[in-house]
């Protein structure tokens, strides 16, 4: 059944009780809410009676039952709501719109305020979007049945000013909560790189990297640095020699700016260089010296402080060929005879101690009685042509180390005593020979003794 609204029943129910016989019907409301068909129904002022509960008598000013008269008929709820259009129904064939209407989001004025769908029930609820992200201001709450410009129904922004903040979003350095999960910067997208500066020269060291989007003390951005231990090593030192990579570009010394020398090729390899070919880097290349005073680098006979030997060509460099007479030979028409040379002399015994030798003469060394060796030599200088010289050993155990020259060493052996006190002697002769250019020979010999003796 449809409730009645009390207060129009309570105000006809004191027009009633207070009007007189000649109240007109405007003035007590001419109409209540009628049964549970919710129909109106029109009040029969025969049937009304006043406080006596008599008739009212029939020359009263209550209208008739014909309702003839216009001022005085019982107006119409058309939808039954309990409103007529006097009464503010802005729409008499709804009964959901009256005043005092809900209000839902239909377009209508369901309350008849003149307004459309405000502060309806079924409202949305709406929040700001002030950056544009698509997520929305949990602070700041709109219901409306339409969503406003600038809004959205997401309220998981944690910063509507920033459009880079919000949940999901990629965490970048900035100092912001950009995801939205309570932390700032971490697991950054961007960080920057840092590097240990361990001798301070500026550049860092490449394996130490760390990622960061705070600044490290201590640390920098450049991570070029190929030795982090010596600050004159680094892309932007100077090369020098040292043989180290001072600039860190992966070679050593190749492009020095100090340090660097000059050096010679040494084509003919007898370690003097040609000053017309010349390198000037840290250290030699291979076939190059640092001296350049070589005459003829085809030539490794050829050299300063070379012995001059007989060959036509200036071997010591100083521009004189075959000086100090080295061309005696047949093959030079020298004036000068072959004059006659000695081979020595020479005499004496050994007599000594276990491992002790003696000789007279000449000098000698000796570790052993077995072995001794001594110096021999022509006496005086030869001079003149000739075809040969040399040494022979014609008696005795005896080696000459350089037979061809007029000084040289002796090794004599074949003294080996056993017993104690025992002594044994030998004897050696050599023989110096001398070619001359007709094919006559010139000899001449020196004899030795050898005495050794053990010890008791």
């Amino acid at each position: 059944m449809r409730w009645i609204r009390w207060p129009i029943v309570i105000a006809m129910a004191l027009g009633l009780s207070c009007g007189d016989d000649g109240a007109d019907p405007k003035d007590g409301g001419s109409a209540l809410d009628g049964d549970e068909d919710n129909h109106r129904t029109p009040i029969d002022s025969a049937s009304s009676t006043d406080d006596s509960g008599e008739e009212p008598s029939p020359d009263s000013d209550a209208p008739d039952d014909s309702g003839a008269d216009p001022d005085t008929a019982v107006e119409a709820d058309m939808d039954g709501d309990g409103y007529t259009v006097s009464m503010g129904d802005c729409d008499d064939t709804n009964a959901r719109i009256h005043p005092g209407g809900r209000e839902v989001c239909n377009m209508t004025d369901d309350d008849c305020d003149g307004e459309i769908d405000e502060e309806a029930w079924d409202a949305r609820t709406f929040h700001v979007d002030a950056d544009g992200d698509g997520y929305g201001d949990w602070t700041v709450v709109v219901r409306n049945c339409v969503m406003p410009e600038g809004h959205v129904t997401d309220s998981t922004d944690c910063n509507d000013a920033n459009p880079g903040s919000f949940p999901g979003a990629e965490e970048i350095c900035d100092d912001e909560d950009n995801d939205c999960d309570g932390e700032i910067d971490e697991d950054a997208i961007d960080p920057i790189a840092y590097y240990r500066d361990a001798d301070g020269d500026r550049y860092g060291d490449p394996a130490t990297e760390v990622f960061s989007c705070d600044e490290i003390v201590g640390w920098i951005l450049d991570g070029t640095d190929c030795d982090d231990l010596l600050d004159t090593v680094n892309p932007g030192a100077i090369e020098f020699c040292d043989g180290i990579d001072n600039d860190c570009d992966g070679e050593v010394d190749t492009d020095a700016t100090f340090g660097e020398r000059t050096w010679y090729r040494d084509a003919d390899g007898d370690g003097h260089g040609d000053a017309a070919v010349t390198v000037v880097s840290c250290t030699p290349p291979t076939g190059y010296v640092w001296t350049s005073t070589d005459c003829d680098d085809t030539e490794p006979a050829r050299y300063p402080t070379a012995v001059e030997s007989c060959d036509l060509i200036d071997n010591d460099c100083d521009d004189v060929v075959d000086e100090d007479g080295v061309c005696l030979s047949c093959d030079v028409d020298y004036p000068t005879p072959l004059t006659r040379v000695y081979a020595g002399t020479a005499g004496g015994d050994v007599d000594g101690g276990d491992a002790e030798c003696y000789l007279s003469g000449y000098d000698y060394s000796c570790d052993d009685c077995d072995v001794m060796t001594m110096a021999i030599g022509a006496d005086g200088e030869v001079t003149g042509a000739y075809r040969s010289l040399g040494w022979v050993v014609t008696s005795g155990s005896a080696t000459v180390a350089d037979a061809t020259a007029l000084s040289t060493t002796i090794s004599l052996s074949g003294a080996t005593p056993t017993e104690p006190d025992e002594c044994e002697e030998f004897s050696y002769t050599v023989e110096l020979r001398v070619s001359e250019c007709e094919g006559s020979l010139q000899t001449d010999s020196i004899s030795f003794t050898l005495s050794c003796c053990g010890t008791g």
